[in-house]
């Protein structure tokens, strides 16, 4: 991806899609799974926990990687400054979510979240990511051929 807007270009199809295909999965745990123990509610839940951490950071790494228009001016690059505090709070972000639904499930003896969708969510939000990456890709290919 040599222009930046590239990655932006690439967000605008990788969030609609996530959700529609995220909202499916989480319909389909909440209409199969058993009932016992609120067992589809829960994983519904974390399914879209999951889901929205992974479109949270994903928008934390499109704004970390947009240079601003006050640098432009100024004439300071800030750009590496804000891609890395950016990726702190991807991390941080990504920690606490997770840490909190581990914490969640291993204490309580009705837990309110669980890990396995809450990563289902955060993850399928990546391969969405990359399937996306993959395809501008072959297309800039067969456009410079």
């Amino acid at each position: 991806m040599e222009d930046k807007n590239d990655l932006h270009k690439i967000g605008i199809f990788v969030a609609p899609s996530t959700l529609v295909i995220g909202i499916i999965i989480a319909l389909i745990f909440n209409f199969s799974l058993t009932t016992i123990n609120n067992t589809n509610h829960v994983w519904m839940i974390s399914m879209f926990l999951g889901l929205f951490t992974g479109l949270m950071n994903f928008s934390f790494l499109l704004r970390g990687s947009r240079p601003s228009y006050t640098d432009a001016y100024s004439g300071k690059n800030n750009l590496m400054k804000r891609s890395m505090l950016y990726f702190f709070f991807r991390i941080i972000t990504f920690g606490a979510i997770f840490s909190i639904v581990t914490v969640n499930q291993l204490t309580v003896n009705h837990p309110s979240f669980n890990v396995i969708p809450t990563a289902i969510g955060y993850f399928l939000h990546l391969v969405i990511f990359l399937i996306v990456y993959i395809i501008f890709n072959l297309k800039r290919k067969k456009e410079n051929n």
